[in-house]
């Protein structure tokens, strides 16, 4: 054989292998479990549709005045309407860069 087919015949080659699987998997796991979790972390802590719900973590950190753009008008803002399509996009790429991240580490530690 030539050797430029040579390499294509040559299964320790191939570009999936298990690793490379689970790499992928945890790629699209992470992405997918940041969209799901973060609604419902924001939800949690205490920014609803309907405003900041009465006892939660968030009324207790609200203070008499909200300025526009701080973290708090943003909490309400993201349980207000959501993420909406960026939001959702900058969670799709955040999640997804860690569950690759996660993967590539677990592959050195176990040595693959």
């Amino acid at each position: 054989m030539n050797g430029v087919n040579a390499s294509c015949d040559n299964k320790s080659d191939s570009w999936l292998t298990w690793t490379n699987a689970a790499t992928a998997a945890l790629t699209v796991v992470g992405g997918a479990t940041a969209i799901v979790a973060a609604p419902l972390v924001v939800s949690a802590v205490g920014f609803g549709s309907a405003g900041v719900v009465a006892g939660s973590l968030a009324a207790s950190l609200q203070g008499p005045a909200v300025a526009a753009g701080s973290w708090f008008a943003i909490g309400q803002s993201v349980g207000a309407a959501g993420f909406g399509i960026a939001g959702n996009a900058v969670l799709l790429g955040t999640g997804s860069a860690t569950g690759y991240v996660t993967s590539k580490v677990a592959s050195n530690i176990l040595g693959e």
